[in-house]
């Protein structure tokens, strides 16, 4: 995926954090969006969770990059003004169930894609598996080691900002 068509896309005219740009430029070299297991890139992300919010500001809070096979939504956070470059990565789940912040930033969030978990976003539902094909293929390519305890990524930024779906709740009404 071109990083300017997805840059094209976000709800604020800023740059694109460094490993954001590096998974697009890996998905060009691949031939493919799917990048990890079912995490793919999506440039349709933002449009799709403008439909999925309704008529509100929500979205604008949101830099949409990936979606998984369970319709969720991959996305920077862009919480209090923050720069896409220092925006926490949250999962938004499409059936309202597990939505919440995965990583502190891009950089954390990029070695979680080759820890051999098939859908990221539900924390909860995490088992260990053996990587997905394409993740390994994404390990080898961009030089990624996945951390020895994933949840340890999730849980330090859940400590350091809001829970998600409380946070969307109030700003729903």
């Amino acid at each position: 995926m071109d990083p300017e068509t997805l840059k094209g896309v976000f709800p604020v005219d800023d740059e694109l954090p460094p490993a954001l740009v590096r998974l697009c430029e890996y998905s060009e070299r691949a031939g493919t969006d799917t990048i990890s297991c079912d995490f793919a890139l999506s440039d349709s992300g933002q449009e799709q969770l403008e439909r999925y919010f309704g008529e509100s500001e929500l979205p604008k809070s949101f830099g949409v990059f990936g979606v998984d096979d369970s319709h969720s939504f991959y996305a920077l956070w862009l919480l209090d003004g923050r720069k896409p470059t220092d925006a926490p990565v949250v999962y938004l789940a499409g059936g309202g169930y597990g939505s919440g912040v995965l990583a502190k930033n891009m950089d954390e969030f990029l070695p979680l894609l080759p820890a051999g978990i098939r859908t990221l976003g539900l924390v909860d539902d995490w088992e260990k598996d053996e990587p997905c094909e394409n993740a390994v293929a994404l390990r080898k390519d961009l030089g990624i080691e996945p951390p020895a305890d994933p949840r340890s990524i999730v849980d330090a930024a859940r400590a350091e900002f809001p829970d998600l779906q409380s946070w969307i709740e109030e700003h729903r009404s």
